[in-house]
């Protein structure tokens, strides 16, 4: 349920991502075709204008070139300018326009559009239709003297785009600044929401433990003392009735559940003070293979250091507790006929990570992320400090516990410490 509620969230975030940026990316196509469209419409209005402008002014005073045209010229059928303004070539290649069948034109000019890399648009149309007879010449009476005698006339017209491009360039760097807003923005989001649910479960614990902190000296004082007196009377009445089997029975079972609430108070206390202890420097390997083959079931070893012997600064006392909880809870989760538990150190970077994996059946996922909150727990007779214990232990050592299931089966837990290596 918990998985579901994590994969949701994402999959709606890479949805809503995607459509944005194909939504984006539509725009900036449209955009640009927009202005392609544009600049088009422009510049074959100007076209049309200069072309009945030049047909009916006459030769000494010639029409100016409006703003963005370097140049325009009429060709004829042989390919020669017959007037032009500005920039224009002397001759012109004909063959570049195809007539409609038996050498007529269609009612619509045929026209070519060539983009040059200069921010140049050049239009060349082979003029026909109105004012033009069947074979293509002039006719009427705007037409200058001398043109009928060119045949087919054609067009010329060069377009400075430089003032498009910069706008088009301009709305397509918004679009895209846009788009990056919107991701950022998305991005940002969900790691604020993310820190904000990682904010909310600290304060959650911290809410829990500053509860348990105005508890724990009543704890210490209201239950220890009567703790006290009740194993002092235990004790007494196993001396005096030590040979009643029932009694003794009886008396056992308070022995151990006076030892196992004095147990939980001092955790508690331990937990609740997030003490550091004595830090010193520590031989990782060596104190582990102690410490193994003091433990009353089997755990193997695996040095992959390649005979480092790395150090980590830290209370040996904490450690070796906080060791012995993980490797005591793989035991109980994987039983006692299983094969040994696995301990393996090894090196990254600057840290030293030690491994603890069982054979067990693993930890539910939902509560992968409870395991180390205080007082959670699994076990029936379970307090749930332990891993708390550990996890503030590491923490406050200046590394950091992490658990994961095997897909074979069970369960690994890393001890993740800084490297020492000073001296």
């Amino acid at each position: 349920m918990k998985q579901q509620r994590f994969i949701i969230p994402i999959l709606t975030t890479a949805v809503a991502l995607i459509l944005a940026l194909g939504s984006f990316g539509s725009l900036i196509r449209q955009s640009i075709r927009h202005d392609r469209l544009l600049v088009e419409s422009e510049v074959g209005k100007i076209a049309s204008f200069l072309t009945e402008q030049m047909l009916t002014s006459s030769v000494s005073d010639p029409p100016p070139l409006p703003d963005h045209v370097r140049g325009f010229a009429l060709y004829g059928s042989n390919g020669h300018a017959v007037i032009g303004r500005g920039t224009y070539p002397s001759k012109l290649d004909t063959t570049r326009f195809i007539s409609s069948p038996h050498g007529r034109t269609s009612g619509i000019p045929q026209e070519r559009w060539i983009r040059e890399k200069q921010g140049s648009l050049l239009l060349l149309r082979a003029l026909g239709g109105a004012g033009m007879n069947g074979a293509g010449n002039l006719q009427g009476r705007g037409a200058r003297v001398g043109m009928q005698s060119q045949g087919r006339l054609f067009l010329y017209l060069d377009y400075d785009t430089g003032a498009f491009l910069f706008q088009s360039r301009a709305r397509v760097f918004l679009l895209l600044f846009g788009a990056l807003l919107f991701i950022g923005a998305s991005a940002s989001s969900w790691i604020f929401y993310r820190r904000v649910r990682s904010y909310e479960r600290e304060l959650e614990e911290k809410k829990i433990l500053t509860e348990l902190g105005s508890a724990a000296r009543t704890l210490t004082h209201e239950l220890k003392n009567p703790l006290a007196v009740i194993s002092m009377q235990e004790k007494i009445l196993r001396r005096q009735f030590g040979k009643d089997k029932d009694l003794t029975a009886s008396l056992d079972i308070i022995g151990e559940e006076t030892e196992r609430i004095s147990d939980m108070i001092d955790r508690v206390r331990l937990l609740l003070k997030q003490p550091k202890g004595r830090p010193e420097p520590i031989e990782l390997v060596p104190l582990l293979e102690e410490r193994s083959q003091r433990l009353p079931f089997p755990v193997t070893i695996h040095d992959n250091t390649q005979a480092r012997s790395p150090r980590i600064f830290c209370d040996k006392t904490l450690f070796v507790s906080a060791v012995e909880n993980i490797l005591r809870n793989g035991r109980e989760a994987q039983g006692s006929d299983t094969p040994p538990l696995s301990v393996d150190i090894s090196l990254l970077r600057n840290s030293v990570v030690i491994s603890f994996a069982d054979a067990g059946k693993g930890i539910p996922y939902d509560d992968k992320e409870k395991i180390f909150h205080p007082f959670f727990t699994t076990k029936q007779n379970g307090f749930g400090v332990g891993l708390s214990l550990v996890k503030s232990f590491a923490e406050n050592a200046g590394g950091s516990i992490e658990c994961r299931n095997k897909e074979a089966g069970g369960t690994i837990f890393r001890l993740t410490f800084p490297l020492y290596q000073k001296g």
